[in-house]
């Protein structure tokens, strides 16, 4: 099988090795082992396909929007692995009707894929590279990560008032060079995702303490038997779990023994290939009632996101948000508020940044087809405000049989500069 990957190089090694064919295409330079590099973050996905023409697309999740054009065009069977659900499963659940199946790493957000739609499958993370346990352990408790209070003040908050009370290593850098000497990894969560650090730190032969999540961190691993887990922000109990097992040394790498042996029987790269080549293998074509409304979302994001840094680059994506929402209405797809929100910032920007009103025009033609979908409506009404058109923002604002035209006004007026200051800010 021909497989063309994008973004990340998870599986590659893997499928390589039992004679797939793969290429990985991403904005990092070919020196780093990607076959394809591209400029972020609009590449059509035809100018891909002129260097590879593969049988499956994979697109796996690099905590940004996904910057390849025309995936919900193609006929190659595509699949998303969403990472960072717990960040951006408010467009990836929608992203997920434009791909023939969906992957979630963080399982509490399974249920909201399944119920827009996606084709979708939980697969959580594993431990990213094979390292040896060491007898050799030169720390107590260690922690390997970011400690940025601008980026997380309450990690930092966190391990501040811990090293105040235990024996405590803040390290950065390279896991693999300090965990294997490690009695104990402590790990830390954003928002109480089922992270890496969890395979790595028990794959390096440490015990790991936790926190207390959800994600499905239960029900791959038992507490007691293959970790420790304490209270999320609670600093008394980690400290308390710390002394604990540091005074008892023989339970401790006991723990740590059976959780190392845990992934390596399970939680290897090679066995979350496996699972994602199953499906692969009989994967076909399927059309969700979100198919292009989705990618219009996450084209949206792109335009958020550069809105900024590179104008441009944001009226590029505004464009494809368009496209997509055309597409969508044409087939008369399910929308949603949120998605509304997508298309309508997407629309109004696109008309302010290219002078025209076809954004408008999109908008007022989705507010005939979604009339409950009340946004579509109060930005048709700015719209028409906007170009001194009073009569037809009255026509517009007499459906509203509880509020006057004057508070229908007002209230447009209110809702699109709260979208507009709220996703450029």
């Amino acid at each position: 099988m021909k497989i063309l990957l994008i973004n990340q190089d998870w599986f590659a090694a893997e499928w390589r090795s039992q004679g797939h064919e793969v290429v990985i295409a991403s904005a990092s330079p070919p020196s780093s082992g990607h076959d394809i590099q591209f400029a972020t973050p609009l590449v059509s996905l035809d100018s891909l396909l002129q260097q590879f023409s593969p049988d499956r697309i994979v697109v796996h999740d690099n905590s940004s929007p996904i910057c390849v054009v025309g995936l919900e065009d193609t006929q190659i069977p595509t699949v998303f692995y969403s990472v960072d659900a717990h960040h951006h499963c408010h467009y990836h659940k929608y992203l997920a009707g434009s791909f023939d199946l969906t992957y979630v790493a963080q399982r509490d957000y399974l249920p909201e894929f399944v119920a827009h739609g996606g084709a979708a499958e939980w697969l959580p993370l594993w431990a990213s590279r094979i390292v040896e346990a060491s007898a050799e352990k030169r720390y107590g408790a260690v922690f390997v990560g970011t400690m940025d209070p601008r980026l997380n003040p309450d990690r930092v908050n966190f391990f501040n008032a811990l090293k105040a009370k235990v024996n405590l290593t803040l390290e950065h850098g390279e896991y693999w060079k300090i965990f294997p000497h490690a009695e104990i990894v402590i790990n830390q969560t954003v928002k109480g995702d089922l992270n890496f650090r969890v395979f790595e730190a028990m794959m390096c032969g440490a015990m790991l303490l936790t926190e207390s999540s959800g994600n499905g961190l239960e029900d791959i691993f038992t507490v007691g038997e293959h970790l420790v887990t304490y209270q999320k922000g609670n600093v008394d109990e980690a400290a308390a779990r710390i002394n604990e097992y540091l005074a008892d040394l023989p339970r401790c790498r006991a723990i740590a023994a059976r959780g190392r042996a845990e992934i390596v029987a399970k939680h290897l790269p090679v066995h979350r290939a496996a699972t994602v080549m199953e499906r692969l293998e009989t994967l076909t074509k399927r059309r969700s009632n979100l198919h292009y409304f989705g990618m219009a979302s996450n084209y949206a994001t792109i335009a958020v996101v550069y809105e900024r840094l590179a104008v441009a680059i944001s009226a590029s994506a505004q464009v494809q948000a368009m496209r997509c929402a055309e597409l969508g209405l044409k087939a008369r797809e399910r929308m949603t508020y949120e998605l509304s929100c997508h298309i309508v910032y997407a629309a109004t920007c696109s008309d302010r940044y290219l002078g025209n009103r076809m954004g408008a025009d999109l908008i007022r033609r989705l507010m005939q087809a979604y009339p409950e979908e009340l946004l579509f409506r109060f930005a048709a009404i700015r719209d028409h405000l906007n170009f001194g058109e009073q009569a037809e923002a009255t026509e517009l604002a007499t459906v509203f049989s509880n509020i006057s035209c004057e508070d229908a006004f007002a209230t447009a007026e209110r809702l699109l500069s709260q979208l507009l200051s709220q996703r450029t800010r």
